[in-house]
């Protein structure tokens, strides 16, 4: 390659650095978005091949992400060699041609989307058809004895996510007050604070509960463990794990219909059962979810499929949340 080439190829590179923003992610999302944006870099018919919106939108995503990441890291790996006067700075550039090339390709896929795409499949349909106070039933079928018995409780009370079960929620008890409080560290969240709640804690009133309820047991486990109120009990579970254990619970329960139970089917039926009380608005639900904004509450559950009531008290979380665009409380 000619001097003028390489000074061309650089410009260009530079150029494209300028014009695209870098995106302040996750180390674990850069990590999926490498895998994936290398995966349909070898093969491009995975964009096409996508059977819905999400997973093609996702896979163009982590291809754009993983072609704009590439051009930025062999640009600056050749401006320290050039500095450097490292004879394989020309190799750098030659390789960083190819990612430009790849970039032009990228920019001529985006448009090019599948003529058609699958419906999205909604979580909400794992509550449509279930029987009024089906939560009940399913916590009364746990095996208390079992190593799921605390992280189904969990669920029912509190809508946790399944990721965030896996970095593990605190359990702490007032005795004088019979209050339970549970820690969590929120999924989903941003590192420019756009999305998501990294720490919300959930306290829950357990005056008068009935023995056998969800709350009770887990005081109950609280208790039961060495050093509890010095540094509360962490109660985790593995995402897969518990999805199989959830489902397959629900299967033994129901076994005659087509969609069962997951770990975010709690999640809905809590929002639903917040929604139907009075003693909850649209923020301190969104809160007790894990959400930034007052609108993604919208999503989950609706008053109809709501239970019979919560013993949540109070929420607190770390961000303060956006509010809806107009100033009237959308429809539940």
């Amino acid at each position: 390659m000619d001097t003028k080439k390489v000074y061309a190829v650089i410009k260009r590179a530079r150029k494209i650095v300028k014009s695209a923003k870098a995106r302040n992610i996750s180390q674990k999302t850069h990590d999926d978005y490498m895998k994936i944006g290398a995966r349909v870099i070898h093969d491009k018919s995975l964009l096409k091949e996508a059977r819905t919106a999400n997973t093609y939108y996702k896979r163009l995503s982590a291809y754009n992400y993983c072609v704009d990441y590439s051009i930025r890291s062999l640009l600056a790996k050749q401006d320290r060699e050039q500095k450097a006067k490292d004879p394989d700075w020309r190799g750098t550039v030659e390789r960083l041609e190819r990612a430009i090339r790849e970039y032009d390709e990228a920019q001529a896929l985006k448009d090019d989307k599948p003529a058609k795409f699958e419906p999205k499949q909604s979580k909400r349909k794992h509550v449509r058809g279930l029987p009024s106070q089906w939560t009940e039933h399913y916590w009364n079928n746990v095996d208390k004895g079992s190593k799921y018995a605390s992280v189904i409780a969990l669920l029912l009370i509190s809508g946790v996510r399944p990721a965030e079960l896996e970095k593990g929620v605190q359990i702490t008890f007032h005795e004088k007050h019979e209050v339970l409080f549970v820690t969590i560290w929120g999924a989903k969240c941003r590192d420019d604070g756009s999305s998501g709640q990294r720490e919300r804690v959930i306290a829950f009133d357990c005056e008068g509960l009935p023995p056998d309820s969800p709350e009770v047991f887990l005081v109950r486990h609280y208790l039961a463990q060495p050093n509890a109120t010095e540094e509360g009990v962490y109660i985790r579970a593995n995402a897969k794990a518990l999805y199989s254990y959830v489902s397959r619970l629900s299967r033994k329960i129901w076994p005659r219909r087509k969609h069962h139970v997951t770990p975010y089917t709690f999640r809905h039926v809590l929002s639903a059962t917040l929604k139907k009380s009075e003693h909850f608005d649209d923020e301190m639900i969104a809160k007790v979810l894990g959400h930034a904004s007052c609108r993604s509450q919208l999503e989950y559950g609706s008053v109809s499929q709501g239970g019979r009531g919560s013993s949540i008290l109070d929420v607190r979380a770390e961000k303060t949340l956006r509010p809806h665009k107009n100033s009237q409380q959308h429809p539940r």
